[in-house]
């Protein structure tokens, strides 16, 4: 195999342990940096799959009940525009949306993303056409 396509697949390796990490009960801001530190050891991280696996870990932390401000900071100032993103599953919230029906988000979660992209107060979910705000308001009565 060339160094090129095994590369690509430790990209690929690399890139699917940032997003179980994000998903894990281990969840932590040190470990966070230490497995994004590893994703770009790899040559060949692109732009492209580095914008992806930003995406996928803001929202899997986004969705963590150990989620930290320091962990969203870390995500959004290693992917810029991570917060930015939809899902791509049917059921597309932006950041925002996830970290809002999260009880352990704080509201300084919910303001970093926000000053991150004002623009997501405005983001419907496709199913139920909820806006952002309507799902922080919802959350924080519930």
């Amino acid at each position: 195999m060339n160094t090129s396509i095994s590369n690509i697949y430790r990209l690929l390796d690399a890139r699917q342990s940032l997003v179980d990490y994000c998903q894990s009960d281990e969840f932590s801001e040190d470990g966070l940096c230490k497995r994004i530190r590893q994703f770009f050891e790899i040559e060949d991280t692109t732009r492209i799959l580095s914008a992806s696996a930003g995406r996928l870990l803001l929202h899997h932390a986004c969705m963590n009940e150990k989620v930290t401000f320091g962990t969203i900071s870390l995500i959004l100032s290693t992917f810029p525009c991570a917060a930015g993103c939809a899902d791509e599953e049917e059921f597309q919230p932006v950041p925002l949306h996830l970290a809002c029906w999260n009880g352990s988000t704080t509201l300084d979660i919910v303001r970093l993303l926000i000053d991150e992209f004002p623009e997501l107060c405005i983001a419907k979910v496709s199913m139920g056409g909820c806006h952002c705000i309507t799902c922080a308001v919802e959350a924080a009565t519930m």
